[in-house]
């Protein structure tokens, strides 16, 4: 992997968050993972000027204090993040919610899969269109 970004990660599921971490070492993406646990917590993560701004911030839909629409509503309207791509990333196929996360401008939408090969694909794939640089991963996934 040439190249280091930062991903700001939001999801209330700690075995999510570590099962996407894994995916990160499996694909051995340069990548830093900054965490949160909801939407109120990643709001105060994107003012701290003390933590990396993300080149990627990927949301969990469905989080209590603050869901994954209401930040990607909040992130969207602050100065400085309406150019950093936002995944939504969820349990939910609804199209309804699809349609409401993309109009509300995130860049994906991605389901979330019991496979982890294919969370590893989604991912690369991911990557691979909204970080500029060479990404290539682990081809054996």
């Amino acid at each position: 992997m040439k190249l280091n970004f930062v991903i700001l990660l939001v999801d209330d599921d700690e075995d999510d968050r570590q099962i996407f971490v894994e995916a990160m070492k499996v694909l051995k993406l340069s990548a830093q993972v900054v965490q949160a646990t909801n939407g109120l917590h990643a709001l105060g993560l994107i003012k701290d000027p003390a933590v990396p701004k993300p080149d990627i911030m990927i949301f969990d839909l469905n989080m209590p204090r603050m869901n994954g629409l209401e930040l990607l509503c909040a992130v969207r309207a602050q100065s400085g993040c309406d150019q950093i791509p936002i995944v939504i990333y969820s349990t939910s196929s609804r199209p309804e919610d699809i349609n409401q996360c993309l109009a509300s401008g995130a860049d994906t939408y991605l389901p979330k899969h019991s496979s982890f090969a294919q969370l590893c694909k989604d991912l690369l794939g991911v990557f691979q269109q909204y970080i500029s640089g060479d990404i290539h991963g682990d081809d054996q996934v």
